[in-house]
């Protein structure tokens, strides 16, 4: 068994709670609960062409469900900032 240092077991712990922060915001398409032999997991589903698409995102979970709803307001929050910004007229900026 390895033993890490403090610092390091803090770096790991915040690392892997950004990566699951941006699994859970980087959302393509619409996070769909799935049940697969008895256990509930996330997956973000989404069109590619003609074909549906799916992607996990994790193992269901009290933190998952608030990174999702965190995720959903802020794609609601740019939705009507785009929506004000359009209905001022000004030209969208290239990206």
């Amino acid at each position: 068994m390895c033993i890490h240092s403090q610092i390091g077991s803090v770096a790991y712990h915040d690392l892997l709670r950004l990566l699951q922060d941006d699994a859970a915001s980087d959302l393509r398409g619409t996070a769909t609960r799935v049940t697969v032999k008895g256990r509930v997991f996330w997956y973000d589903k989404y069109r590619v062409g003609t074909e549906m698409e799916q992607h996990n995102i994790g193992p269901e979970s009290d933190a998952l469900r608030v990174r999702l709803a965190a995720a959903a307001d802020r794609r609601a929050e740019q939705t009507r900032l785009v929506r004000i910004f359009r209905a001022g007229d000004s030209p969208m900026p290239r990206p």
